[in-house]
């Protein structure tokens, strides 16, 4: 199993990039349930969340376009009943699509970049706060609101503003749990943040662009996995297959972070699509690990995890696709801070210079994978330093030291998808410990 995982990894960081959701993978014949007879849904939920974007972007006396992200964080209340009918959903993101306002693209991009460093600015400094739980959710999400603002395109769409006041709902309560660290660190109190990660993952995973995109879609996620987990000597046929079935989804999302066959890094800065997604990622993240972080242990022994199993106070009320999704955003976002150092060469490989190669080198394979899957795997094994790179990744996920809220967060996430039992019988171990010493 251990030999398959970064071949695993770089196909799905390659073709995912997965700040998609992969909520309608079990839920999408409930959705048509709601609407078997074809009755047209009523938009007025839709007019009125899209005005709450619309009404976020104001002029000032002399023309210049300011941004007030908390009217546009208003659209979360929205979200429950747009994402209740598939009609309004589309719909929806159909006008989310559209730019925030026509022709005035980089005029929109620099009231953002201001709008999100006002954010920033009113954030607590993190050596002025003692408790270690709410220092490192200030930390976070700082460093969310920075790639955010350096990646914003120069035509953001209602999309992406809405994106980034989700981003900034998530530092309100960042501010609230520094002055309040109980919020994170008592259980029994941890209601109101488990409630606002959940409507900020929610959301994102409606306004971001690549959230329409279901990477697993006519996947059988438990069937994948117990085929995985049955061969764990290599056998490359079976991923073959799972590749194949999600050809079609792959070519979607690589078209996500692509531009004429390249990946789109930006010109000067970093301002492309691929960057774009990046900072998606890290707030999907950052949304799943404040749901997680009042159960997590401050105590790094990696046996306390263990203790989630059997915690009552953790809801079961997520899926096994919560738990994909969080996962390989972790996957992404930490690969962007490793580098190996290549012998041939004599100099330190980084991620983002490995990665573009891949892509660029694989497009058109990647863009048809059911018929070329072969192609990705012959050149992984000629060119072995993306695997390199996604093991030290693997290696830096599991460290408990430096990733300890990463692992926790994994753990509350199999025990709200109440799948610890089907995961550690497949991968053959009796502890959540055990398995992520194994990895």
């Amino acid at each position: 199993m251990k030999r398959l995982l970064p071949i695993i990894l770089i196909i799905a960081m390659a073709i995912g990039l997965v700040s998609c959701s992969l909520e309608d993978v079990g839920g999408f014949m409930g959705f048509m349930s709601k609407n078997v007879y074809g009755i047209k849904a009523n938009m007025q939920d839709v007019k009125d969340a899209t005005k709450k974007i619309d009404d976020a972007v104001l002029e000032d006396e002399d023309g210049n376009i300011i941004i007030d992200l908390d009217q546009a964080a208003k659209v979360i209340d929205n979200i429950g009943d747009i994402t209740a009918s598939p009609q309004k959903k589309e719909e929806f993101q159909k006008q989310l699509a559209e730019p925030v306002a026509e022709g005035k693209g980089e005029e929109v991009q620099a009231a953002l970049q201001d709008s999100i460093e006002v954010v920033k600015g009113t954030l607590p400094n993190p050596d002025d706060i003692e408790d270690e739980k709410a220092k490192d959710v200030v930390n976070s999400i700082s460093d969310i609101l920075h790639k955010a603002k350096e990646s914003i395109s120069d035509n953001p769409t209602k999309g992406d503003l809405a994106t980034v006041a989700v981003i900034n709902d998530m530092a309100k309560l960042a501010i609230e749990i520094a002055a309040d660290p109980e919020m994170v660190n008592d259980p029994d109190k941890a209601v109101k943040v488990a409630d606002r990660g959940l409507s900020a993952l929610n959301t994102l995973k409606v306004v971001s662009e690549v959230a329409g995109v279901n990477l697993l879609e006519g996947i059988d996620v438990s069937a994948m996995m117990s085929d995985l987990g049955k061969s764990r000597d290599g056998e490359d046929d079976d991923l073959q297959k799972y590749f194949a079935m999600a050809s079609k989804n792959v070519a979607k999302l690589v078209s996500l972070i692509t531009k004429d066959g390249k990946l789109d890094i930006g010109e000067d800065s970093k301002s492309g699509k691929y960057y774009w997604v990046l900072s998606q990622a890290r707030a999907v993240m950052a949304s799943y690990e404040l749901m997680a972080k009042p159960y997590i242990s401050k105590d790094k022994d990696i046996e306390n995890l263990d203790t989630i199993f059997t915690d009552s106070r953790i809801k079961r009320n997520l899926t096994p696709d919560d738990l994909i999704l969080y996962f390989e955003c972790v996957m992404m976002t930490t690969s962007q801070n490793v580098k190996v150092f290549d012998e041939e060469r004599k100099e330190y490989v980084h991620w983002d210079d490995e990665f573009k190669s891949f892509i660029d080198n694989n497009y058109d394979a990647l863009m048809d994978l059911g018929n070329r899957s072969k192609d990705i795997t012959d050149y992984l094994d000629s060119n072995p330093l993306m695997k390199d790179l996604a093991e030290k990744a693997m290696d830096e996920v599991t460290n408990k030291d430096e990733s300890w809220n990463k692992l926790g967060t994994i753990a509350v996430l199999i025990a709200k998808a109440n799948w610890d039992k089907f995961l550690l019988e497949v991968a053959g171990v009796s502890t959540f410990s055990e398995l992520v010493e194994n990895m």
